[in-house]
């Protein structure tokens, strides 16, 4: 009964519609059921005929948004329920629906739903395209022969912070396991729960990692006989199964928690059943059914009714067993292909032979549709990655956007720069030289073929000019994004940082997203930046070198010399498009870089000579490590050094730093550790919100300490009242340098946060500091130490206060000593590195100042020198220093050769002006160590600038005696040390 469609009225195609029907569908009881049709199993070399099954027909349109919802998401709001689902992509989705519901264009409503899906859209990403060639693995004839293994790293939760994960190369079954260390016993003992599982693999295919390759694993692999297939280093794709299941794994876990990512270990199991039983393309089957011969009871399919053919309908009389069986039949049914499942009057053994016979026919059904699969996987890949593009001269082309490079953000901007170039010529290495058509210069830098495009348009610069006038704001981000900008150093002469004329969050919360609200530079942000930092979204390029280049404005304004490169700036280094800039004696070196959808930082400390990667996740990243160590090679032969030192250097990833616990502040993170590291500041204690306090920092331009404060650098004074180092007689050499150095401020800071230079003398200052703070202690201890942590260094007959100060003190800069003939101009230059200055006193009468000493040392005086060219015997000797010192050393050299001394008075300037070869650094004087007698003997005293007032030390004058902590005072022994003084110092 029922009425016809309008549109068939005809007789015949109304008796063709009664045979559709009859043939596509089946009443049952009051519910209506589709027969649809799923995959074919070879057999003998011909395809069987498909299986059918019934699905049922869904009317209500709320019924069929419910049961979408369900596959995609699971059947509540739980995270557990969204993990069994996993968010899967619209295919797998469709699939579980296919068979077992069924309603017109049904599809298209997944894709819809899934389309709409909020957590989908802010997780999913675009494929990244890999430049080598693609080698797939072949598939092995059996399950579990072959397992890939690798490791995760997540955010530490009850130590957890790694998970092992392994997948069988044929049925793409993956297993994984929480571990709280990635240590060789660890990852055999998950190897080991493998086999105990699933038996011994005999192919393991992992990379180079020490949890992988080492005796633990040598000897677990040598008692299974399995063979280990190690890749070559820095090339994921060649175990690219496993790099993929990773990225699914860290995917769902991120869709499924969001915000809760610390419950991971608690849903790790579901994500893998989720992933267990979704139908991979690449076999046509689900990891669950090629291991385990049938697909698993889900949620679903206690909601949803599952019939059979007609030859298996069966009454309702035992609801719960019939149930049962029948889900068991349709199981056997759809993927052994049986017709008829008579358990009772089949032969067993028959079955058991006929079962394994069609297990095997699945299995190298599988093994086919992966050949298959990795044919067409190669041949897409290929023709993507098709790079023998020829260009002719007077070609017009367009340049890559490379703010598009592995970055986050700016995915709505242009794929390529809309400056057309015309091709000029070719260099020897296939570069193309270009010329902008507009302004008619000839770029300084070849591009590789693979980053250009010809252009095919009709318009003309000009009309391409007009259309930029139009749009204002995209002008603007077009010099933003431009490849041609040639000098990525932020230059702090000209860093002002301009806060337009907002003043409050709340008003720039409601700007639209492309207003401009902070610049600093030429560099701005808009309040989409603003309003990022104020969400828990990715940061942007824009913020990134916003905050780097406030982090290089602070630091150079308080003497560190810092120079950032911009975040664009590696992307274009491995694309060989990127110049090496002239080093100017900075101390470090920043260079903020970006991963597909991860932040992180690379620091190179051209004062210890060493390049760190520091990662808020952890990772290892011996890949940009070694690409920043090779162009620091070139910028060192580029400046016109000597050989590249490469014993000297080192590099590594940073230890002991802070980790975020989530997966979007990995920004944050990486702006954190510039500014602790260029502030010489340890990286594992962050803020409790650090995203508010880098919000709070950019919108005041200024730095600012962990608590919210303007940084500045304090150490505590404070002393007790009798404190210092006992004169046991003829130690005040050492008693005196020791007060000076524990009454400078800015240089213990140094030395108690462990910042700058890591030297052996930071342990010994350090506990020696906080000794002296407290009591008074025998130097023969300490001296001790200085002997155990400073190599070479031996205390003589005769102490020298001066010696003990250059050699505790850091390395403090390098000095050039430049001869120029007079004959022909050659210049001749000699560096080596000093600890010290050591200043004679200029003759004459007129008083004299420190800063005379030091300028008539620094002056250029004639010297008798062979010219290596001309022969010249005369010559201009000068010198010059490279790089200023955290504190200098001035010594005054009183005594001459024959052992007389100069009486003339030097007066202490307030502060000195040290010329460096590219500018002037100005020194506030700390304090004196003074000598008094003569050459033969004497007495060391200190003096001490501390807040404004000078106070002198002096361990003859005040002395403990005796354990009752009273002070008496003694004379001095005609200004020399002797055994008969005893007691310790204490600052008058």
């Amino acid at each position: 009964s029922g009425t016809y469609p309008s549109h068939i009225s005809s007789k015949n195609s109304r008796s063709n519609f009664r045979r559709t029907c009859k043939r596509s569908f089946k009443v049952q009881g009051s519910r209506l059921y589709h027969k649809t049709h799923q995959g074919k199993i070879s057999t003998q070399g011909r395809d069987k005929d498909t299986f059918p099954e019934y699905a049922l027909v869904i009317f209500d349109n709320n019924e069929r948004r419910t049961l979408v919802k369900m596959a995609h998401e699971g059947t509540d709001g739980s995270i557990t329920s969204a993990a069994l689902s996993g968010h899967k992509g619209e295919r797998t989705t469709t699939d579980v629906l296919n068979r077992r519901v069924w309603w017109p264009n049904f599809s298209k409503d997944v894709k819809e739903h899934i389309r709409k899906c909020k957590k989908c859209l802010l997780v999913n990403e675009n494929k990244l395209k890999v430049h080598a060639p693609l080698h797939p693995v072949p598939p092995p004839r059996i399950n579990l022969k072959q397992i890939g293994i690798d490791l995760i790293s997540l955010p530490e939760v009850d130590g957890y912070k790694y998970v092992v994960v392994a997948i069988d190369y044929l049925s793409k079954f993956p297993h994984a396991q929480p571990l709280k260390t990635k240590s060789a016993v660890e990852v055999a003992a998950f190897i080991f729960n493998w086999i105990c599982m699933f038996g011994c693999p005999q192919i393991y295919i992992n990379d180079q990692g020490r949890e992988f390759c080492n005796k633990v694993a040598d000897e677990l692999f040598l008692l299974t006989g399995a063979h280990q297939r190690v890749t070559s280093a820095y090339n994921p794709q060649a175990n690219g199964l496993v790099e993929r299941q990773n990225r699914v794994i860290k995917c769902r876990l991120l869709k499924v928690l969001q915000d809760r990512i610390k419950e991971w270990p608690k849903v790790l199991d579901a994500i893998l059943f989720s992933i267990r039983i979704q139908k991979q393309k690449s076999t046509g089957y689900s990891p669950f059914f090629l291991l385990f011969g049938q697909e698993p009871v889900l949620p679903i399919d206690m909601r949803v009714d599952v019939i059979e053919s007609d030859s298996n309908d069966q009454d309702d009389e035992e609801p719960g067993i019939q149930e049962d069986v029948a889900i068991e039949q349709y199981l056997q049914m759809y993927y052994v292909g049986n017709d008829s499942v008579d358990a009772e009057t089949a032969d067993i053994s028959s079955s058991v032979d006929k079962w394994m016979s069609v297990r095997k026919q699945v299995l190298a059904k599988a093994r086919v549709n992966i050949k298959e699969a990795q044919k067409i996987q190669k041949k897409e890949y290929d023709a993507r990655h098709n790079f023998h593009r020829k260009y002719q001269i007077g070609d017009l082309v367009l340049v890559k956007n490379f703010r598009r490079a592995d970055r986050k953000g700016s995915k709505l901007e242009r794929p390529w720069n809309k400056t057309i170039y015309e091709v000029v010529s070719f260099d020897k290495n296939d570069g193309v030289r270009l010329m902008n058509t507009k302004t008619k210069k000839t770029l300084a830098q070849a591009h590789r073929p693979v980053n250009l495009k010809i252009y095919t348009g009709e318009g003309s610069e000009s009309e391409s000019e007009e259309n930029t006038k139009v749009n204002q704001k995209d002008q603007e981000t077009e010099i933003l994004t431009d490849s041609d900008v040639d000098n990525p150093e932020v230059k702090s002469s000209s860093d002002y940082c301009n806060q337009f004329e907002y003043k409050d969050m709340a008003t720039v919360l409601q700007l639209d997203d492309a207003e401009k609200v902070l610049s600093l530079g030429n560099v701005y942000l808009t309040a989409k930046e603003i309003k990022i930092l104020h969400s828990s979204g990715w940061l942007n390029d824009r913020v990134i070198n916003f905050y780097c280049k406030l982090v290089s404005k602070h630091c150079n304004e308080a003497g560190i010399k810092v120079l950032a490169f911009d975040s664009f700036f590696y992307s274009k280094l491995l694309q060989g498009v990127e110049h090496v800039v002239n080093r100017k004696s900075e101390r470090f070196l920043i260079f903020p870089i970006h991963k597909p959808n991860h932040w992180m930082l690379c620091v190179v400390d051209m004062v210890e000579k060493e390049v760190k990667m520091y990662d808020s996740m952890g990772g290892n990243h011996q890949d940009c490590l070694n690409n920043i160590m090779n162009y620091i090679k070139v910028m060192w032969k580029e400046s016109g050094k000597t050989r590249f030192p490469i014993k000297s250097w080192k590099s590594g990833n940073a230890k002991d730093i802070a980790q975020q616990t989530n997966f979007h502040d990995c920004g944050v993170f990486a702006c954190y550790f510039a500014k602790m590291v260029c502030l010489g500041k340890p990286c594992n204690v962050i803020s409790e919100e650090p995203r508010k306090l880098l919000l709070q920092e950019i919108f005041k331009c200024t730095l600012l300490d962990e608590e919210g404060e303007k940084k500045t650098e304090k150490v505590e004074m404070t002393f007790d009242k009798h404190s210092g180092v006992k004169n046991i007689g003829n130690t005040c050499f050492l008693s005196a340098p020791l007060q000076l150095l524990f009454h400078c401020a800015p240089f213990m800071a140094k030395v108690l946060n462990k910042g700058g230079p890591q030297a052996p003398y930071c342990s010994v200052l350090s506990e020696s500091y906080n000794l002296y703070r407290k009591e008074t202690f025998d130097p023969r201890s300490l001296m001790e130490s200085i002997k155990d942590s400073l190599p070479g260094y031996t205390f003589g007959q005769q102490y020298d206060a001066e010696e003990l100060l250059n050699t505790l003190l850091t390395k403090v800069q390098e000095e050039i000593v430049t001869c120029v003939a007079f004959g022909c101009g050659h210049t001749s230059e000699t560096s080596e590195a000093v600890n010290i200055l050591s200043l004679p006193i200029p003759q004459g009468n007129n008083a004299l100042e420190v800063q005379d000493c030091l300028t008539s040392f620094l002056a250029e005086e004639g010297v008798e020198y062979t010219c290596s060219a001309c022969g010249c015997k005369q010559a201009v000797k000068k010198y010059e220093m490279i790089r200023a010192p955290d504190v200098l050393i001035i010594q005054l050299r009183r005594f001459k050769e024959d052992g007389t001394k100069v009486e003339k008075q030097i007066k202490q300037n307030a502060s000195v002006s040290v010329p460096l070869h590219d500018r002037q650094v100005r020194f506030k004087l700390r304090g004196t160590v003074s000598h008094l007698s003569n050459v033969k003997g004497g007495h060391y005293e200190a003096a001490v600038v501390t807040n404004g007032k000078v106070f002198r030390f002096n361990d003859a004058v005040v002395a403990l005696v005796g354990g009752d902590g009273h002070r008496q005072q003694l004379q001095r022994h005609d200004g020399q040390d002797g055994d008969d003084d005893a007691g310790g110092a204490q600052g008058q």
